[in-house]
């Protein structure tokens, strides 16, 4: 396990040597103990102290805005001014705390309620089992910057992760700390105990049973915490009188444990259960968050009447992979996971991955087909808001698949060859995905009633990209709707965010006489729309119309990636938004007049940590209004020009804050 700290200014860095990132020694129940000492402190030196613990299996705790939402909520349920500081941050910034690209919102909330403690513990434990890509990122930049600025205390844990340690070792705040076997043992060993104190209450086990199964548990060579559990999830179905037999039968290793549980799987009598079972592991390992039970049905195309009885037993014999917490399906650790991904991917998926990411691409545009309609939970009203709509079990059973279609699609179809026939059954004009298109506007429909618009945008900039692949010329009627749908989708995303059924409304009315959309779907306007606005044929050359600013827009950029667009006014203010989507990620303020120019520095980290809203650094030395910035191609020296007859060149500090830049940083002017 590898722990990162900042302390103050200092960096700390822990290692833990011999102990293997696979294998489930405690680290969490470590961070647990760390967690207590912190919270205990003492009356005279009061801290403030929040966690969070990553699960990779749960979405309420695998994503990067989960983990903010989480601290936040610590800080404001331990203290009154904290939870009135988050009132009034929420007041300001109540439409940015939600969707795709809210993490940067609650970073500013977070640090607002930081900067009114006085010693502030932050622990984050399990960071690897926080979806990897931008948004973790983004969080761990965002957690960097802020450590400069700040007398917050962070402690991050994590299995050994090649992106988590490059960005932290560049900022050199990581050390290693080697966790000996001896504390391990310690750790697994409290479990047991805890564990087998449980099974001794659950199964009626005599003083000498509860011994007896705790010293054969703790007696394993490579008992681990992961191990222990399993093993005394299968002790639970079992009476006491084989309760140690069935000990001594569980292989030692857990890779072996893993496979015994697969075997038995294989081994069930019933050739239906058997199959049923099956399909539940499959589709559990390849989805990309956990399903319901609701959603499960569909995934896996089990019949609906399962729902009401049954489910719950198949779940129960599919080994000790999965468990139901609160109605959703979850793996009992990542390892087990893995394990059906790698070692038992063999048995598991005779055809290979990709088949079965093409299955459930069957399933779920049958069932939304099936689904799907105009007005689905019965709003009536064209402005009527999605909070007031009652979500049902029809609508709950595509609830996954309504979001990750099009990703399950694109893994399908990643090695295939696009002159293939499955392209051409998905692609070619009135193929599947054409009809589905060209029938069921209602698809955004329903991800406006879960606020998940931008899914479906970005799930239609993925079509367009495969569809620009392919060389048949019978793709073309299908190339323009995609794009025409992604353009009107674009125009209408606020509204229908908040309306659902604008879709049927904003989406049509306000679309180019020629649009491919609006022609289509026509009819799906009310009665009561007896004119159209007078517009242009086709598409112009703006894409979208960002709308914010209270004064004049004088600057723009974009990102060096292209993943972000600055604007900036006369009103002293700076927008920041996601260019794929025009989404508003985060405003700056703080500038006493007009900002005149904006610019992001190339492979830094501070075009996102200053998106937390916090000001890092003030430049001066100009005499009169600064009207242009740049950075140096390298990143090293930030030119500035001001009003007045003279430029200024600023040396900068590999693209961060320099050490000594606590006051004033005068210029050289040359």
């Amino acid at each position: 396990m590898t722990l990162y700290s900042k302390d103050g200014e200092t960096a700390t860095q822990v290692n833990f040597p011999g102990l293997k990132e696979t294998r489930e020694k405690g680290k969490t129940m470590l961070m647990i103990a760390l967690v207590r000492g912190l919270v205990k402190g003492s009356p005279q030196n009061p801290r403030t102290v929040a966690c969070f613990f990553c699960q990779n299996t749960d979405p309420r705790r695998n994503t990067a805005a989960s983990i903010l939402r989480g601290l936040i909520w610590m800080l404001a349920m331990g203290s009154a001014q904290l939870a009135s500081i988050f009132h009034a941050m929420y007041q300001s910034k109540s439409n940015q705390l939600n969707g795709p690209n809210a993490i940067y919102a609650l970073f500013s909330t977070l640090s607002a309620m930081l900067a009114d403690c006085s010693r502030a513990f932050i622990l984050i434990d399990a960071l690897n089992e926080c979806s990897s890509g931008t948004e973790r990122e983004q969080l761990l930049d965002l957690i960097v910057a802020h450590a400069k600025s700040s007398k917050t205390k962070w402690l991050l844990s994590s299995r050994h992760d090649a992106n988590i340690k490059q960005i932290l070792m560049h900022e050199g705040q990581m050390l290693s700390l080697e966790l000996n076997e001896r504390h391990i043992s310690k750790a697994v060993r409290a479990f047991i105990e805890q564990k087998t104190s449980e099974l001794a209450k659950r199964n009626s086990y005599s003083l000498e049973l509860t011994e007896k199964v705790k010293k054969e548990l703790i007696a394993k060579p490579d008992s681990t915490v992961l191990w222990a559990a399993l093993a005394c999830k299968r002790l639970l179905k079992v009476p006491p009188r084989r309760a140690l037999s069935t000990l001594q039968s569980i292989p030692p290793d857990l890779r072996d444990l893993c496979a015994q549980m697969l075997d038995q799987v294989f081994q069930i009598n019933d050739e239906e259960d058997r199959h049923h079972c099956l399909r539940i592991l499959r589709s559990v390992s390849l989805t990309f968050r956990p399903l319901s039970m609701e959603e499960l049905i569909t995934t896996t195309g089990l019949p609906l009447e399962l729902l009401d009885s049954g489910l719950s037993n198949l779940i129960e014999f599919c080994g000790s992979f999965i468990t139901v917490r609160k109605g959703i399906i979850y793996f009992v650790h990542q390892s087990a996971r893995d394990y059906l991904l790698s070692d038992g991917a063999e048995g598991l998926f005779p055809t290979g991955f990709q088949e079965e990411h093409g299955i459930i691409v069957d399933r779920s545009l049958d069932a939304m087909s099936k689904t799907l309609r105009k007005d689905l939970c019965i709003l009536r009203y064209a402005g009527a808001s999605r909070r007031s709509a009652s979500i049902d079990n029809r609508l709950r059973a595509i609830g996954y698949v309504r979001s990750f279609w099009v990703a399950h699609l694109m893994q399908y179809l990643g090695d295939i060859s696009i002159d293939g026939p499955k392209y051409q059954d998905y692609f070619l004009d009135q193929g599947r995905v054409h009809k589905f298109l060209l029938k069921h506007l209602h698809w955004f429909e329903a991800l406006g009633l879960i606020g998940e618009i931008d899914k479906g945008i970005m799930g239609l900039y993925s079509l367009e990209k495969k569809l620009a692949e392919l060389p048949f010329e019978n793709v073309l009627h299908h190339k323009r709707f995609v794009h025409d749908a992604m353009r009107a989708f674009r125009q209408c995303r606020a509204a229908v965010e908040k309306a659902p059924l604008q879709v049927y409304y904003s989406a049509l009315i306000f679309s180019p006489e020629k649009s491919l959309v609006r022609q289509t779907f026509k009819q799906e306007l009310g009665q009561w729309v007896s004119s159209f606005p007078r517009l242009s044929d086709n598409w112009g050359p703006c894409l979208q119309t960002l709308e914010s600013h209270g004064g004049e827009i004088i600057s723009v950029a974009f990102s060096p990636d292209g993943q972000l667009l600055a604007s900036s006014s006369d009103d002293g203010s700076v927008w920041l938004w996601d260019a794929w989507t025009g989404k508003c990620l985060q405003k700056l303020e703080g500038h006493r007049g007009s900002v005149n120019s904006v610019t992001f520095l190339t492979g830094s980290t501070w075009p996102r940590a200053l998106m937390t809203g916090v000001c890092l650094l003030t430049l001066d030395g100009h005499r009169d209004w600064v009207s242009s910035v740049t950075f140096s191609p390298d990143g090293q020296q930030l030119a500035s020009g001001s009003h007045g007859p003279h430029r200024a060149a600023l040396g900068c500090h590999d693209g961060g804050v320099p050490p000594d830049a606590r006051g004033p940083w005068r210029p050289s002017l040359f």
